[in-house]
């Protein structure tokens, strides 16, 4: 891999976001046992941002991408969904069964399995809405780009981010296909789009600052102001941007790089150990804390032992298994 072609920015985001996503699941099944603590706080802070995180990052690597120009837009979509989509039910196969004898003490109803299928937030592993989601942003954002030129980008650009701010405040609540997430999340797909773009380098006030008045000022409005859609979306911006400077000064880091190589093998694996762990510590009635901080190491050093297993094991290296383990 030519590791000059990489952008160590959007490295230390990927890494900076899997870190979020892992605090974001590391609490109890119980939400009461740790109501208003700073732990509470902290996740639906984070909640806020880190997921419109990850879409801005995928918009950042997208516009630029010419893999739709090289190989055309079929074959494209048709690799992103292989790629996306074969751990996602490889993962929900394996736990539906359990899962559902577990919660309803019977076998698994058909109704339940179509609603899993069909509603990627109630499916097997809930938090892989984003799998589904971001497949449909890409198959969007894919037809938009067959028509987008050097000399109409711009336009091209503005038109799409129109559309997805409208339809960021439809009121939707339709679950079924991810439709509500879609809505939701498309204009951090554009932001990410119109930052490379732009490719904004202006350095007028030092990256650890700007980052310290975004936390600053994001708290301040996620505690004070009332939690709309508005002062929703404007937190996540604020958040994105903060990140993004502090990524900035970051810069190059091996570790870093190695998190974002394997970002979505992390991903995808963090939870099914989170999910044990937290069980163990239900079930021993583990102070919060403990749960917390045990379910973000197991969740982090879970996939990459996983990973780690995985590439000293060359024999068993082949397509199949680097699909259902998200290798790239």
């Amino acid at each position: 891999m030519n590791l000059s072609k990489r952008y160590p920015k959007i490295d230390v985001l990927y890494t900076l976001g899997i870190l979020l996503v892992l605090f974001g699941h590391s609490h109890s099944s119980d939400w009461n046992t740790f109501e208003g603590t700073i732990l509470q706080s902290a996740i639906e802070f984070v909640y806020t941002f880190h997921m419109p995180l990850f879409f801005f990052i995928a918009g950042y690597l997208f516009i630029n991408s010419k893999s739709i120009e090289r190989i055309g837009y079929g074959k494209w979509i048709k690799e992103k969904s292989i790629k996306l989509l074969t751990p996602y039910f490889i993962l929900s196969i394996v736990a539906l069964i359990p899962k559902y004898y577990v919660e309803y003490h019977a076998f698994v109803k058909i109704d339940y399995i179509i609603k899993t299928i069909f509603n990627p937030r109630a499916g097997v592993w809930g938090h892989f809405w984003f799998i589904p989601v971001l497949l449909l942003c890409y198959a969007m954002f894919g037809v938009w780009k067959v028509f987008v030129t050097e000399t109409n980008k711009y336009l091209m650009i503005f038109i799409v981010t129109v559309l997805s701010i409208i339809g960021y405040f439809i009121p939707v609540s339709i679950q079924w296909l991810g439709i509500k997430d879609l809505l939701n999340s498309c204009i951090f797909f554009c932001v990410g789009m119109i930052v490379k773009t732009l490719d904004l380098k202006k350095r007028r006030v030092p990256a650890v600052i700007k980052f310290g008045i975004g936390i600053i000022i994001s708290i301040t409005i996620f505690q004070n102001v009332p939690k709309n859609k508005s002062s929703l979306l404007i937190i996540a911006l604020i958040m994105i941007y903060s990140c993004w400077q502090l990524a900035g000064k970051i810069g190059k880091s091996k570790f870093a790089l190695w998190i974002s190589m394997h970002n979505f093998t992390i991903y995808i694996y963090s939870w099914p150990f989170q999910a044990i762990m937290m069980a163990i510590c239900d079930k021993i009635q583990m102070k919060w804390y403990v749960t917390s901080f045990l379910m973000f190491v197991i969740g982090l050093f879970g996939p990459i032992c996983l990973i780690y297993i995985y590439e000293k094991f060359d024999r068993i290296h082949n397509r199949a298994f680097d699909l259902i383990l998200g290798v790239k």
